[in-house]
């Protein structure tokens, strides 16, 4: 039996104590419930009470490769400051306030950063107490009769034992703000957000705390894995959690098993580089869902952007690939095709079923039976590099990492000590403040001078780093870059590119492994490249806007694939083939433009379609034609690409009017 000294220092804690565990599994939960406050100095619970410190205060961003325990370092101190501390002011108008039991695991310390995996066990017990190796331990309190009771003392040492906040850390930070037990407060980052409020002497309030830890008569613990789940799990089922942050923390659906893998790669082997695609330009910290919120202009993609390309490339329906298709032809069941991640990723498609829920709807479910570093390992070596060097190479995406390199420069130049921090803690912190400092209420900034002065630090460097991307792009306006890289960012762009990418590869291979993988990638990258930046700059503002209307529309996603494979065609494929030219972009461009046209002529006329026989237009029909095709051909020349040889464009057109009047 091994029993730690007795002149080891604790927290020590009154409380009642429970165990939470399914039948037949080998885990079970212990639960603590007691209580933080300020009340008497150095006590357990005001020494609790600061240990209740969020992710952030833990540990640094850049001391952090584990994609959950980042997921856990967002804070929104905008909230803290000016909804929780306001409500336990009383300032709401509430005659009475109370918060629910933050819940908090004990976890050995250093796994953040060390990565130890070494769980405490139950190593001893004696005179009623059980011991947990040298973290904690555990004294049970027995009735008059000498029997055992649920009540007890817990004794912590915060020297080997970390307090993670899983559920809560608004409002433990909203309490430890009030009772001046935030450490961070000094911090002039966040400061910003609480300089107008007053820590309150003598608070006398109790905030309950529910303390858990694990036990498994089983394998050795893996406390992120279990933090992560029931991070999930109780936020699920109390205020929502954003979908980025659910598809990341999911366990259990393909698609975001699949993007946890892409942003675990990229926190381990990238974390927050400027020169290449990293956390940085990932989105990874977006604290709202998709529609609800703008990204900083670093930002490229996001988790819920990536989740969609999962789908799509591994589970999607091929329909929309058709050559003659621009727009989305959303069909039931339109992610359940597994013989698509059969043919790269066959190990993670054996653990991946299809199944009917109760509304005969087909759903997909990713159980687990090898060890989770196989799966990430095929990730690695198949799916990462497709993404990592498609970002990264795209001779557009290159410039922009460029350019955040060039302010990289300036941070070790020129910048002030205050500049540089808003760039870690904002840009590079991992923590949602960007969200955070955009979502103060309009009122609040007006009130504050220093959260004025924040908020101008952050628009600079967003400025500075635009002005750094239009360097790159010789007599381009930067307006028009903007508007292309704001395509770049879109759900549509990117379904559309990386399918394309698939389908580039597919078209030559009917196999794949590494080699053929890596190879192809190469071989797409310099038909992609081959292409200048103004005319990418063209392709996204002039050539994109004649196929299909809005550029960021998730259903329009079809029409970049098409353009960018007809820029990445090889001899023979695509629409090289004659039965695929008059499907072609540059067909399509030809038929909007006669569309155009022939609205033009209706509403100049007060014609209305359904009375027009197509001998009515037939006179002016080859002139549409006629200046239709050189209006395409034109368009085309700005991009960098000649009109395919082989169209009847007489005959395209006429079809297609004679089409449309008969409709």
């Amino acid at each position: 039996m091994d029993i730690p000294s007795s002149d080891k220092t604790y927290i020590e804690l009154l409380g009642q104590f429970g165990e939470f565990s399914i039948p037949n599994e080998d885990l079970k939960i212990k639960y603590f419930s007691t209580f933080a406050n300020k009340k008497v100095r150095n006590s357990g619970p005001s020494i609790l009470l600061k240990e209740l410190k969020p992710m952030r205060e833990r540990a640094n961003s850049s001391e952090i490769d584990d994609i959950n325990s980042l997921l856990q370092r967002d804070l929104n101190d905008s909230r803290v400051a000016n909804e929780l501390i306001p409500y336990l002011m009383g300032e709401k108008r509430n005659n009475i306030a109370f918060f629910p039991a933050i819940l908090a695991a004990l976890v050995p310390k250093g796994f953040l950063t060390v990565g130890s995996n070494k769980y405490p066990k139950i190593s001893g017990e004696q005179d009623g107490t059980i011991f947990y190796e040298n973290n904690w331990k555990l004294e049970v309190f027995n009735d008059k009769d000498g029997s055992p009771t649920s009540l007890g003392k817990l004794f912590i040492d915060n020297f080997e034992t970390d307090i993670i906040v899983l559920d809560g850390q608004h409002r433990a930070n909203a309490f430890r703000v009030i009772c001046d037990s935030f450490e961070d407060r000094e911090n002039s980052i966040y400061e910003a957000f609480y300089e107008e409020v007053e820590p309150v002497d003598n608070y006398i309030s109790d905030l309950p705390v529910t303390l858990i830890w694990f036990e498994s008569n089983g394998e050795d613990i893996d406390p992120k894995l279990i933090s992560r789940k029931l991070f999930v799990d109780v936020n699920s089922n109390a205020r929502p959690v954003n979908e980025s942050r659910k598809i990341l923390l999911n366990d259990f659906e393909p698609a975001s098993v699949l993007t946890k893998y892409y942003y675990t790669l990229l926190a381990t082997e990238e974390s927050f580089k400027t020169n290449k695609f990293s956390l940085l330009h990932s989105g990874f910290d977006v604290d709202s869902d998709l529609k609800k919120s703008t990204s900083h202009v670093f930002t490229l993609t996001t988790p819920q952007i990536m989740h969609d390309i999962n789908n799509w490339l591994f589970f999607g329906t091929r329909v929309n690939n058709q050559l003659n298709r621009y727009k989305v032809k959303q069909t039931p069941n339109s992610y359940t095709d597994l013989s698509q991640c059969d043919k790269i990723l066959p190990l993670f498609k054996s653990s991946t079923k299809t199944y009917e829920d109760d509304n005969n709807n087909y759903k997909k479910h990713f159980q687990r039976n090898r060890e989770e570093d196989e799966y990430l390992e095929e990730f690695k070596h198949r799916i990462f590099p497709i993404y990592k060097k498609l970002f990264d190479q795209f001779i557009l995406t290159n410039k922009h990492f460029k350019a955040c390199s060039d302010l990289e420069r300036l941070y070790n130049t020129t910048w002030s000590a205050e500049k540089k921090e808003i760039w870690r803690k904002v840009f590079c912190g991992g923590e949602g403040l960007y969200y955070s400092f955009r979502n103060i209420p309009s009122s609040r900034v007006s009130d504050s001078q220093r959260i004025q002065e924040k908020l101008k630090i952050i628009q600079e460097i967003e400025d500075e780093f635009v002005e750094a991307r239009s360097v790159y792009f010789e007599n381009v306006e930067t307006k028009r870059i903007n508007s292309a890289f704001t395509s770049v960012r879109s759900k549509a762009f990117q379904i559309g590119y990386f399918m394309a990418f698939i389908d580039y590869m597919y078209d030559k291979y009917e196999e794949v492994n590494e080699e053929i993988i890596n190879k192809s990638i190469d071989s797409f990258k310099e038909g992609l490249n081959s292409k200048s930046l103004e005319s990418w700059i063209n392709i996204f503002t002039v050539l994109r806007p004649a196929i299909i209307t809005s550029g960021t529309n998730p259903r329009s996603w079809p029409a970049y694939h098409k353009i960018i494979l007809r820029i990445v065609q090889r001899e023979n494929s695509f629409y090289n083939k004659d039965e695929n030219k008059e499907k072609s972009p540059e067909a399509e461009v030809f038929k909007n433009k006669l569309n155009t046209k022939l609205r033009g002529w209706l509403e100049s006329t007060g014609n209305i379609i359904e009375e027009v026989e197509f001998e009515n237009i037939e006179s002016v029909l080859n002139g549409w034609i006629s200046d239709s095709k050189e209006e395409t051909k034109k368009l085309f020349n700005d991009v960098e690409l000649d009109l395919l040889e082989g169209i009847d464009w007489n005959g395209l057109g006429k079809n297609y009017i004679s089409k449309i009047l008969e409709e």
